[in-house]
């Protein structure tokens, strides 16, 4: 008789080691983004924030199994990209994630206003910077909170 193994409680580990072994990382990227686009309410924690739809679109956020997917490049133009479990769904394991390696990078929305701005902002936070990007300032984050 074969052990059966049920699942009760999701697996908030990082997602992107099976993600990336079902899809590509743009495919992951795109899907979790159209998630978003045809389904507007799974980003309701966003908008709560005053992250509105549109900032999403315009930010590629998406939504996969209760995780934003948040993409983000290098100012070399490499790819990033960071995970944010669903604070609503899961208030007590809100952390941020990355694909592949447990590295520290920055989150930042706009290179462009990093390199025209004299101020640049700081947070702990990846959606405290998207927020001062709504707001026009140049802000960057680190992707694993206070460390």
């Amino acid at each position: 008789m074969p052990l059966i193994i049920a699942k009760t409680k999701p697996d908030y580990r990082n997602p992107w080691s099976r993600w990336t072994r079902e899809q590509s990382l743009a495919k992951v990227l795109k899907h979790s983004w159209q998630n978003s686009y045809f389904s507007p309410s799974l980003g309701n924690y966003l908008t709560n924030r005053k992250i509105l739809p549109e900032h999403q679109k315009a930010l590629g956020i998406g939504y996969r199994e209760d995780w934003y997917t948040i993409p983000s490049e290098s100012r070399r133009k490499d790819s990033r990209t960071v995970a944010r479990a669903n604070a609503e769904t899961n208030p007590a394991k809100a952390k941020y994630v990355i694909p592949f390696v447990n590295l520290l990078i920055f989150y930042v929305p706009s290179w462009k206003r990093v390199c025209e701005q004299a101020e640049i902002y700081l947070t702990f936070g990846i959606l405290d910077a998207v927020s001062l990007w709504i707001l026009g300032y140049a802000s960057m984050s680190t992707t694993a909170g206070k460390e």
